[in-house]
């Protein structure tokens, strides 16, 4: 069984630069579906809610480091134009 009490220090394969553009989407389609079905999109779009309802403001900016293929981007794209959430959202990956 894998310990989890430690973090890994081994490099991520979506660290490696030199992956090929199929490798990169198969990978990425791995992460957008474990992220789906895990609830790990849903806890993001409920501490977005929960922060804009405690800091109301006309604007938030979001900034996305290692955003992948930005799935989680467009998801908090829709889910803040459907509260009414002025948002900005910018993504930024190696990949």
């Amino acid at each position: 069984m894998i310990s989890y009490k430690e973090r890994s220090s081994e490099v991520e394969l979506m660290d490696d630069l030199t992956l090929d553009q199929s490798q990169i989407k198969a990978v990425l389609a791995d992460i957008n579906k474990a992220n789906r079905l895990l609830g790990g999109n849903r806890i993001t779009l409920k501490a977005i809610q929960r922060l804009a309802n405690k800091f109301p403001r006309t604007k938030y900016r979001i900034v996305d480091m290692g955003c992948g293929d930005g799935s989680m981007l467009r998801e908090v794209a829709a889910f803040c134009a459907g509260l009414g959430i002025n948002v900005e959202l910018t993504g930024i990956d190696l990949n």
